[in-house]
């Protein structure tokens, strides 16, 4: 393939929810971009409309964006919506 058409990957990260700043000294460095870059994009987590940091998430100056890191309603688990008590089928 030529280089303008070889497939690109995409990498997205979450950035964890470790309540920690990446830019620590007590990382000895493992999160700076100018000592290894791995290429993904970091992502970190905040409270949904005020754009702040969820309180769990990670952050630093690795982070590159962001997402509702609250309120957000996923599969697998939770009573929002739990038809006939499934757990197959609850949110």
């Amino acid at each position: 393939m030529s280089p303008s058409t070889a497939p690109v990957t995409l990498v997205i990260a979450a950035a964890g929810n470790g309540t920690s700043d990446l830019d620590d000294p007590v990382f000895g460095g493992i999160f700076d971009r100018n000592v290894r870059d791995s290429g993904a994009v970091i992502v970190g987590a905040t409270d949904g409309g005020r754009q702040a940091r969820f309180s769990l998430s990670n952050w630093g100056s690795i982070v590159d964006a962001n997402g509702w890191g609250a309120n957000v309603v996923t599969t697998g688990y939770g009573t929002l919506f739990f038809p006939n008590r499934d757990p197959r089928q609850s949110y």
